[in-house]
């Protein structure tokens, strides 16, 4: 889901007076930094996201067609995909919490 839907969504989730979701910006805060690599002669690009309790999460993208390959868009949606994890582990841990 992209971020703009995500916020959209939470928005709507406050407007109907849902309060106990992970938000964009709990993901956000978890995160303390950000590492790139793209594998030479290859679309695929990974981001690394390290996360203040020091676990870290790897996000990846590639494209089909090579000539289709562009360096930025790549590091966006493999970090994309490293958030949506992200969103995930926060959802565990907040469903682990004794008031869930």
């Amino acid at each position: 889901m992209a971020t703009r839907d995500r916020v959209s969504l939470q928005q709507r989730f406050l407007a109907e007076g849902k309060t106990n979701f992970v938000t964009t910006e709990a993901v956000e805060a978890a995160i303390t930094g950000a590492q790139f690599h793209h594998f030479p002669e290859s679309t695929v690009t990974v981001c690394l996201l390290e996360l203040a309790n020091g676990f870290t999460i790897v996000g990846q993208s590639a494209c089909v067609n090579p000539d289709n390959f562009d360096a930025a868009l790549g590091r966006e949606l493999a970090q994309e995909d490293a958030k949506q994890q992200v969103y995930r582990f926060l959802a565990f841990r907040m469903m682990d919490t004794p008031e869930n």
